[in-house]
């Protein structure tokens, strides 16, 4: 009876009798530009997001500073390594931070450069990302400190070991924008190709990529056409020995750069990579199709529609999150098409974004006309407008887009 009364008057649970770690669940689901306001709530929230709230001051530092020198980057980046407990709420200060090291005079950035990388190294998995990040913008730096920190990256991923994972692709990206003799280029890539074996599954994907990528710089030197056929044959097997759900971005890229290929041999490794297309699991398609219909146009003219007929039941499968993606590689590949399969594209693409986000088409017609639309003739212009007009007529459109849309055409 004692222990009944007191059941009914007890008061209920409030905020203010949370323990620590539901509040710091509960931020979690607050964005993170709220979590300075939501620390000031009582005393108890404050302790409990203690570190969280030395992120955010972090961060804001690091975006905000009007100047920031060797010392105070130093300094800040004492004060992030000072998150313990939870380890990864160093990601968005660091992020914030490292793309200051150009305020830094030159003679400082690659001692700077090196201490950033490292303590990013310390962040468990999203730091791998901020390193990849960082090696990509040495391009960005000065061109005397180019070489010196990509021997640094290089011997760094050297002597990664597996749980740390790669950054090779990262490092071979560097190597696409350096100029070199044609043999060199060439021992370069085969340095690079001979790194797969010792990678994981991921890590070999991106690799393949980044070689997919370097491919055209073979289009040089005696041979030029032997090697790329040399080349692009090791790494299409290359990317055969992955598993399904490791191959769509490989296929894409490889299918971008297969008019580096003599005419002749471009036919039948499309049909190859089109068969392993079909093959993927629904999440990879977004990937491959991204580019595999947009050089329909380096195929023979007589099998250019049959080829799109084949490619179909996969653009089908497009998960809704990846159709912007689709969309854009077959209208990238109506530009170089005749009239009527022109227009046969832009009916496809656009059916492929009935009934999802507005702004999808937007961003789709926005990219096409930057880079494509310049380039169509007269009358294939004239037919996609009218899939344009049928697309506006057919989707429960806003007033804002339907006018933008409409706007689009009269321009």
């Amino acid at each position: 009876m004692v222990h009944w009364a007191a059941n009914r008057t007890s008061r209920p649970t409030t905020y203010h009798d949370l323990p620590p770690e539901i509040i710091q669940q509960l931020a979690d689901h607050v964005p993170f530009g709220d979590i300075g306001n939501l620390a000031t709530v009582d005393r108890r929230t404050y302790r409990a997001l203690q570190e969280r709230r030395l992120s955010w001051l972090c961060c804001r530092r690091a975006r905000y500073a009007r100047e920031m020198d060797l010392a105070s980057m130093q300094q800040l980046l004492a004060e992030i390594e000072c998150i313990y407990a939870e380890p990864t709420l160093r990601v968005e200060p660091l992020d914030a931070l490292w793309p200051r090291l150009a305020d830094l005079p030159e003679e400082q950035q690659l001692a700077a450069f090196q201490r950033f990388f490292e303590a990013a190294g310390r962040v468990p998995r999203q730091g791998l990302q901020i390193q990849k990040e960082m090696i990509r913008s040495i391009l960005n730096f000065p061109n005397r400190l180019q070489r010196p920190l990509y021997e640094w990256v290089y011997a760094d991923a050297e002597r990664r070991s597996r749980e740390q994972g790669s950054t090779w692709a990262a490092v071979a990206s560097l190597f696409r924008c350096s100029f070199s003799t044609a043999s060199r280029y060439e021992s370069e890539f085969q340095a690079f190709l001979g790194r797969l074996p010792a990678l994981d599954v991921t890590g070999q994907a991106d690799l393949l990529v980044e070689l997919a990528m370097l491919l055209p710089g073979m289009r040089r030197g005696e041979h030029a056409d032997a090697k790329i056929v040399q080349y692009y044959g090791m790494l299409q097997q290359r990317v055969q020995r992955l598993p399904a759900s490791h191959r769509g971005a490989a296929i894409g890229m490889l299918a971008h750069v297969i008019w580096a290929l003599p005419v002749e041999h471009r036919a039948v490794h499309y049909a190859d990579l089109r068969h392993l297309t079909l093959s993927l699991p629904d999440h990879q398609l977004g990937d491959a199709l991204h580019y595999l219909p947009s050089v329909l146009g380096v195929l023979p003219i007589e099998q250019q529609a049959h080829e799109l007929s084949l490619l179909e039941p996969a653009i089908q499968r497009a998960l809704p999150e990846h159709r912007i993606w689709v969309a854009l590689g077959l209208l990238e590949g109506a530009v170089k098409l005749s009239e009527a399969l022109s227009s046969q594209l832009w009916r496809r693409a656009l059916r492929l974004l009935d009934g999802g986000d507005e702004a999808d088409v937007l961003l789709v017609l926005e990219e096409i006309d930057d880079r494509f639309i310049p380039f169509l003739p007269a009358q294939q212009w004239e037919n996609a407008k009218n899939e344009i007009r049928a697309f506006v007529e057919r989707n429960p459109l806003s007033e804002d887009a339907r006018a933008e849309l409409l706007g689009y055409l009269e321009e």
